[in-house]
């Protein structure tokens, strides 16, 4: 929904980027808490140890996205809040329109080259989990996806 409503609004009428500017922070907002929660989480659990067979250079990979991905997602939230904030918006964003947002101000840029590297990352991780699911061991069992019990 984010990565729909964030170029929707490149494409849509003036009409509707109103509302898919909403749409994108109140997901956004969202996606933040759910991470946030996510984070608090993982450091009072303990974790699974590394998949079997995993190489240091794929164990680093695997810590490394993991860990740069909420970093990316943090920013990406304060980024998004820098822009309502530069604009002048602030926090109403029932009254929000589309023209009501700056296009030269230094957390737009920032939000724009985290959502690449962001985008870059989940590509990676998809790749890494697939690879590992094929040719290792059954990555996707220990996230919960059952569909692929493969015995190792």
């Amino acid at each position: 929904v984010l990565l729909f409503s964030g170029i929707s609004l490149n494409i849509v009428t003036v009409d509707s980027k109103s509302t898919f500017l909403q749409v994108h922070i109140g997901c956004g907002l969202f996606v933040f808490l759910i991470v946030t929660l996510r984070i608090i989480w993982s450091l009072k659990d303990v974790t699974p140890d590394p998949p079997p067979m995993m190489s240091s250079f794929r164990l680093f990979g695997f810590k490394a996205i993991h860990y740069v991905t909420y970093l990316v997602i943090f920013v990406l939230t304060i980024s998004g809040i820098g822009i309502l904030i530069s604009s002048g918006i602030g926090w109403s964003l029932t009254e929000l329109t589309s023209d009501m947002i700056a296009r030269n101000l230094p957390p737009v840029a920032i939000h724009g080259v985290m959502f690449k590297i962001l985008f870059l990352l989940v590509i990676l991780h998809i790749s890494g989990v697939l690879s590992y699911q094929l040719f290792k061991a059954d990555v996707l069992h220990r996230m919960g996806i059952n569909w692929f019990n493969r015995k190792v």
